[in-house]
């Protein structure tokens, strides 16, 4: 069994004894090889190369550990510290262990929180150091919230979900955010966007607010306006290729929805009918799919 030692300074101090070197040179040796203080105190987080090339077993032959002192400081590695209180966080051992030693230490990434970190956390930057991190501890696990048709994180109710995964619970799927319930994504992925659809192409999203199909400037057109041509569109009242008929409505709709229910009479009962039970289109597609639909001047063009 082990041998329990009463802190990480004890820890350090034998590892110096074992090397004859002094505990500040100590430090510096894991502070260059980017260990941090929390690693020490669990051998399972450490791999045996970071180990080796902290103490100088790869360097100059002359200044290597011998086998001996290697197996003595891995034992002491392996060592058990006395378990802080649970209310403990890495920063205060690391204030402990500082103001014991009277040495300045290194925190490596690992030895932070979820609370440390995600403050600091950039989901949209899937290379830095703290996204890796984080991916490293979660993996699919979904864990990060949103703020509801965003790509705001909530750090709040993020951290809840991160804690828990920590705690050995199954990941939350969906969470409250202002009142809205969203879903929780894994580290490394982002929630979907949302874009103004084509009101004449359903799966064809706007390009600045004009049409890739028929090259309609949308971006001026009330929404109302631009669902009421959807549903011109969804009961054949209108061929979004017939460039006479587009042009006529075009000088319709900067009228308003007046003008065209003026003229479209029967469709504008059905769309009232349709505003009443709450069945307008949104007209709003993920970001992410936007224009799979096929191209509206390729084969699939009507005459």
């Amino acid at each position: 069994m082990s041998k329990s030692v009463e802190s990480l300074a004890e820890k350090y101090q034998a590892i110096a004894s074992q090397l004859g070197k002094s505990i500040e040179e100590v430090t510096e040796m894991f502070n260059a090889a980017d260990i941090g203080v929390q690693s020490l105190a669990d051998i399972q987080i450490l791999e045996p190369g970071d180990i080796r090339n902290a103490i100088g077993c790869d360097g100059p032959a002359e200044q290597r550990p011998s086998k001996a002192q290697w197996r003595h400081v891995l034992s002491i590695i392996a060592r058990k510290v006395a378990p802080a209180n649970d209310t403990d966080v890495p920063s205060d051992r690391l204030d402990a262990l500082q103001a014991e030693t009277g040495v300045e230490l290194k925190l490596g990434i690992k030895d932070l929180s979820v609370e440390q970190l995600v403050p600091y956390f950039d989901p949209t930057n899937p290379s830095d150091r703290i996204t890796r991190e984080l991916k490293t501890r979660f993996g699919n696990n979904s864990v990060l919230v949103f703020d509801p048709g965003t790509k705001t994180l909530n750090v709040a109710q993020t951290l809840v979900a991160m804690k828990r995964v920590e705690r050995g619970a199954d990941p939350l799927k969906t969470i409250l955010v202002n009142g809205s319930l969203v879903r929780t994504i894994p580290v490394g992925e982002l929630p979907d966007q949302f874009v103004d659809e084509d009101p004449f192409f359903p799966g064809q999203a706007l390009e600045n607010g004009v049409s890739i199909g028929n090259f309609i400037d949308w971006s001026k057109v009330p929404l109302v306006c631009r669902q009421f041509c959807r549903h011109l569109h969804d009961h054949g009242t209108i061929n979004p290729l017939d460039e006479a008929r587009v042009a006529e409505l075009q000088k319709t709709l900067d009228h308003g929805l007046t003008a065209l229910t003026s003229i479209y009479k029967v469709a504008a009962m059905e769309f009232n009918e349709r505003e009443a039970s709450g069945d307008l289109p949104k007209l709003k597609i993920p970001l992410n799919k936007k224009n799979k639909t096929n191209y509206p001047f390729g084969s699939n063009r009507s005459s």
